[in-house]
């Protein structure tokens, strides 16, 4: 796997009292990896497995109605039954096919945000959310790129997840954190072809608001996946 070249420098430099020319630089460096498993139905199994994925969607739908009513403890139960039986499923049915990294391009506008949010938030709540890169044309980046301008590369919206996935993180641990556990996203068209992932501030598949924090290609090329398929990604950041 590799590391991503990208890094955030945080530099401070103070002078020291009385003692001329003297001074103390302290730096932190981030960089961070993602990494990607393409899972694909066994043979003979698609269409089982599409049921599964399908039926465990199904089931957090109804969480919805039951959190609108008021039944949030009841909800949790529901969603986190689903998630169990659509890994489940995963993990009988289908087969790693694929595994990737991706060394992700930090941009100005995720750099600024982190600055900001570390050095003065204010009752700070993280929210990220990860997506998929479209391969139709070969896409480029630039650390200008935002949500709302990114002329040289397009979004992947076909997967049944209505949002954006938000990953969950494991604490910090040896300068280091990581997503506990993979963000999947359950290929619903066929004929796809996947460049590669990012991750912004915004859940809306497609929306123009939000911070790019980071994107990138998978290094080993695009990914051709069709309904059925599962695209799961993790990401490590390390300072």
């Amino acid at each position: 796997m590799e590391k991503n070249t990208e890094k955030i420098e945080l530099t401070g430099r103070a002078a020291a009292a009385l003692v001329r020319n003297a001074s103390v630089t302290e730096g932190m460096h981030l960089h961070g990896t993602y990494h990607i498993q393409h899972w694909k139905p066994k043979e003979g199994m698609r269409e089982q497995f599409i049921a599964a994925r399908d039926g465990a969607l199904k089931m957090k739908d109804r969480a919805k109605w039951l959190q609108r009513l008021g039944l949030g403890v009841i909800a949790r139960e529901v969603i986190a039954i689903a998630d169990r039986r659509h890994q489940s499923a995963l993990e009988s049915l289908c087969y790693v096919a694929d595994e990737d990294s991706i060394i992700n391009l930090v941009t100005t506008a995720g750099k600024n945000d982190a600055l900001d949010k570390y050095l003065a938030g204010s009752a700070y709540t993280a929210a990220f959310y990860m997506g998929l890169v479209d391969g139709a044309t070969a896409p480029t980046y630039a650390a200008a790129d935002t949500m709302s301008s990114h002329a040289g590369w397009t979004e992947n919206q076909n997967y049944t997840q209505t949002t954006r996935q938000a990953p969950s993180w494991s604490a910090a641990s040896g300068a280091a954190k990581s997503t506990s556990t993979p963000v999947s996203f359950s290929i619903n068209t066929n004929g796809q072809t996947l460049a590669g992932a990012f991750i912004t501030t915004s859940n809306t598949k497609g929306g123009t608001t939000g911070t790019l924090y980071s994107c990138g290609n998978f290094t080993g090329g695009n990914k051709t996946a069709g309904n059925g398929d599962t695209i799961q990604v993790s990401y490590t950041a390390n300072a």
